[in-house]
C-alpha cells in the first residue's frame, strides 16, 4: 500500500556549483526512499540563477513504509532538452513525520522549507516546498491511523553514510512572522546600507586638527566623533562641536558633508550579504524606503555610489521631517509614502535613535551592531541584532515569514 503526496516545489535560495553562483538551469527530482518507481522531475528553471522559482507541483508515490522522501535540485549540463546530462547541486532528505502524522488532518496542506546538503556534505542553500497527503473519500481524516516510520533524519549519502544528518527543517520561530504577508522593508543608509562611518570620521578628525584651540588642542578620540555624529541631525551636530556659535557649526558640518563627497567613493561600500538581500526583496516586489539622518546631498551620493539610486521607492531625510530619529516621525512619513501598513513592515537600523525611532513607529527593527554597542541596540529593543546580511538568524527569520505568508495565500 501507498499514499499518493503532492508536492510542489516552489523555489530555492543560494545555490552554488564548485563554489560559485548556479547560473541556471535547474530542474528538481522528488522520490521515495522506499519507492519502486523513478519518482518525479519538476520543469527547468533558466533563469532565475542560484534563486530558481519553479512553482511545479509534482506528484509521488509514497509507500506506508516509507520513512523520507528525497527532494535533489540538479543543474542540466547540456543545452538539449534531455535531463540526462546534469549535476547534482544540493539534497534534502525528508522524514515523512515532518507532513504525516500528529493531530493535523492528513490531508493539510504544509509549507517547509530544507537545508540542501552538496556532494562533500556541505551546506548549498535552501529549498522550499509544499506538501499534501491525497486522501481518497473513503479514508480516515486521522493521519494516526496509518502506519509510518518516524525519523528525524538519516544519512545525507545514503547508506554507509557517516552520519551527517538532513531532513531537520531550516526554519525557526521568529517575531517577523506576525507581519505575513510582508509588505515593506525599510534601512537607514549610513552603518545600515554600507560602511560610511569611517570616512566620518577620519575627515572629521582632520577638520578638527585644522580648529586653532579645538580640544585644548588635543586630537579627538573615536568616540567624541561617535557620540556627536551618530544619528544626530545637522543643528545637534554643529551645536556639539560649537555651543556658542551655530552659524560657524553649520559651515563645518556643510564642509564636511562636501569633502565627504569628494573623499568617500574609496571608503564606502555594500555592507556584507546586502546584495543577496535586495535580490529577495526584488523578487517579491516589496516596497522599500531608505530612512536616514544624512542630508539629502550625502543621501543621494552614496546611494548612487552604491548603485542603489532606483533601488528604493522613497527617500526620507531626519532633517526635513518636523522631527528627527528617535522620534518616529521619519519612519512614519516612510509608511505613509510607501503607503505600507506598519503591521506588516520592518526596519534595519544600525544606531540607538534609530532602533528607538522605528520602535516606537510600532516596527520590528533588526539592528546591525556595525559601531553601535551591542547592548545599546538592545536597550533600544532591537527584534534581533546581526552582524551583517549574511547572518543566519536573518535568513531562518525570513525563510519563516515567508512561510507564513504562503500560507495565508492559499
Amino acid at each position: 500500500m501507498s499514499r499518493t503526496v503532492e508536492v510542489t516545489v516552489l523555489s530555492a535560495e543560494n545555490l552554488q556549483l564548485n563554489k560559485k553562483p548556479v547560473r541556471g538551469n535547474t530542474f528538481v527530482t522528488v522520490h521515495s526512499d522506499a519507492g519502486t518507481d523513478a519518482g518525479a522531475v519538476t520543469k527547468v528553471d533558466s533563469e532565475g540563477g542560484s534563486y530558481p522559482s519553479w512553482n511545479d507541483k509534482v506528484v509521488v508515490n509514497v509507500p506506508l513504509h516509507a520513512r523520507f522522501i528525497t527532494v535533489e535540485v540538479k543543474s542540466k549540463t547540456t543545452s538539449s532538452s534531455s535531463l540526462t546530462g546534469s549535476n547534482s547541486v544540493g539534497v534534502a532528505r525528508i522524514p515523512v513525520s515532518d507532513f504525516i502524522g500528529g493531530y493535523v488532518p492528513e490531508n493539510q496542506l504544509h509549507f517547509l522549507s530544507y537545508r540542501l546538503w552538496d556532494g562533500n556534505v556541505k551546506r548549498n542553500g535552501v529549498i522550499n516546498i509544499s506538501v499534501r497527503v491525497k486522501v481518497s473519500e473513503r479514508s480516515s481524516c486521522s493521519s494516526n491511523s496509518l502506519p509510518f516510520a518516524a525519523v528525524t533524519g538519516v544519512p545525507v549519502a545514503g547508506n554507509g553514510s557517516t552520519g551527517v544528518v538532513t531532513g531537520i527543517p531550516a526554519l525557526c520561530q521568529s517575531s517577523l512572522t506576525k507581519l505575513a504577508p510582508l509588505e515593506a522593508v525599510l534601512f537607514e543608509i549610513d552603518g545600515t546600507l554600507c560602511e560610511s562611518y569611517r570616512a566620518h570620521e577620519c575627515i572629521i578628525s582632520r577638520m578638527l586638527r585644522e580648529v586653532i584651540g579645538f580640544n585644548g588642542g588635543e586630537p579627538v578620540t573615536p568616540g567624541f566623533i561617535y557620540d556627536i555624529i551618530v544619528g544626530k541631525k545637522k543643528d545637534d551636530i554643529a551645536l556639539s562641536l560649537f555651543p556658542d556659535d551655530l552659524p560657524r557649526g553649520l559651515k563645518f558640518v556643510d564642509d564636511e558633508e562636501a569633502l565627504f563627497r569628494k573623499e568617500a567613493a574609496r571608503w564606502i561600500w555594500p555592507k556584507e550579504g546586502f546584495i543577496r538581500l535586495s535580490r529577495w526583496i526584488e523578487r517579491r516586489e516589496l516596497k522599500r524606503a531608505a530612512v536616514t539622518s544624512a542630508s539629502r546631498a550625502n543621501a543621494e551620493f552614496m546611494l548612487s555610489h552604491l548603485g542603489l539610486s532606483d533601488f528604493f521607492d522613497a527617500v526620507i531625510i531626519d532633517d526635513e521631517c518636523e522631527h528627527g530619529k528617535p522620534h518616529p516621525k521619519p519612519y512614519l512619513k516612510a509608511l505613509e509614502a510607501l503607503k505600507a501598513s506598519k503591521d506588516h513592515s520592518f526596519v534595519f537600523e544600525a544606531t540607538f535613535p534609530g532602533v528607538k525611532a522605528g520602535v516606537a513607529a510600532g516596527m520590528p527593527v533588526i539592528g546591525l551592531d556595525y559601531y553601535t554597542p551591542l547592548n545599546l541596540l538592545k536597550e533600544a529593543k532591537a527584534t534581533f541584532v546581526i552582524s551583517n546580511y549574511k547572518d543566519h538568524k536573518l535568513w531562518d527569520a525570513l525563510y519563516e515569514l515567508e512561510k507564513v505568508s504562503r500560507a495565508l495565500s492559499v
